[in-house]
């Protein structure tokens, strides 16, 4: 952006959400508005405080010449203060120009089709960090170790993308927005409830621990859901209620109940605990690996399906293979300061 001299410093009216839209829009505008950027366009700058700090963004960013692309898609603004005489100016010849083509399209009352971002933001943690937050609707996300999340809100939905990792979600409850979490073309929905996802290795794990959530396969791009208006999940979709768990990656979704230790086991990463209740040392070692950037690797096959119980402090990886060490036939080595080999004795 050029920069500005003193004689284009503009009063900025509206608060910073409403500002931020405006230079949304602003920068679409020059770049070039598909379809539905124009269908919405046209929604958002029938709200008298949007077309008055369109126009003051702008002016501001010395892009009215951006206007003359406005006139030819979209109502014109209909501001009843001048911002400035250049704007004034634009508006006028705007509401000339497009006069004829919009009719009495500009009184006819709002039809919103697609939904108003509130709010949107990407979150991640580092391998062997946590993260607790509280959203903007009251609900706390818990993301674990190497975990990406997207988080749009709307005026219908409260949407959740899991790239990668893992996120328990204690829900607000909020019947007018039901919150998703898109994950691995699934989508898990609820209204007031909480829930744990994970996916990591290519499989993507649900585990309910209050309430209940509806489960369907996700049916359009993630970005044509952040517009979506009609969001609710149809009532025969999958039903996971609270201790029960599926694995949404497996081509047939099988539910079933957990009991209080597996429940606790399953979200007990929270605390920064891992609990292994009979699972094999090839997974033991695959769990363990997330919360390193260590290569941990079994050297001897036959290792491969010792059975491992026990908890463990997840920041801790060499106070877990002295355990193992201490209480099975192995050793381990660090062969360089990124590898550790696990071997037979």
């Amino acid at each position: 952006m050029a920069e500005h001299s003193s004689n284009n410093v503009v009063p900025l009216h509206g608060d910073d959400r409403i500002l931020d839209e405006a230079s949304r829009w602003l920068v679409k505008l020059d770049n070039g508005l598909s379809q539905q950027d124009v269908t919405a366009l046209k929604l958002w700058l029938r709200t008298p405080v949007h077309q008055d700090t369109f126009l003051e963004v702008a002016a501001l960013w010395d892009k009215m010449e951006v206007l003359s692309k406005l006139a030819e898609i979209v109502p014109a603004p209909r501001s009843q203060r001048s911002v400035m005489r250049p704007v004034a100016i634009a508006a006028s010849f705007l509401c000339v120009a497009l006069l004829g083509w919009l009719g009495l399209s500009a009184w006819q009352p709002p039809s919103q089709s697609i939904a108003t971002v509130q709010f949107e933001n990407a979150l991640s943690t580092k391998v062997g960090e946590m993260r607790e937050l509280i959203l903007s609707d009251g609900s706390k996300l818990t993301l674990n170790t190497n975990t990406q999340v997207a988080v749009t809100y709307t005026d219908h939905q409260r949407l959740i993308e899991l790239k990668q990792g893992e996120l328990h979600i204690e829900v607000a409850k909020d019947n007018r927005r039901p919150l998703s979490v898109i994950a691995d073309g699934q989508i898990i929905q609820a209204v007031g409830t909480a829930f744990n996802v994970e996916w990591v290795n290519n499989t993507l794990d649900l585990l309910v621990t209050e309430g209940r959530v509806r489960v369907a396969q996700q049916s359009a791009p993630i970005t044509s859901l952040r517009e979506s208006v009609d969001v609710r999940l149809p009532g025969n979709s999958l039903s996971v209620s609270q201790g029960h768990r599926t694995t949404l990656s497996e081509p047939v979704k099988t539910v079933r109940r957990v009991d209080e230790a597996e429940l606790n086991a399953g979200v007990s990463w929270q605390t920064g605990k891992l609990i292994f209740r009979g699972e094999s040392l090839a997974d033991v070692v695959r769990e363990v690996s997330r919360y390193t950037t260590l290569s941990i690797q079994l050297g001897d096959a036959s290792l491969a399906n010792i059975q491992v119980a026990g908890l463990f402090n997840a920041n801790d990886i060499d106070g877990l293979l002295a355990a193992l060490a201490d209480n099975f036939p192995l050793r381990y080595e660090h062969t360089s300061p990124h590898t550790v080999i696990i071997q037979s004795l």
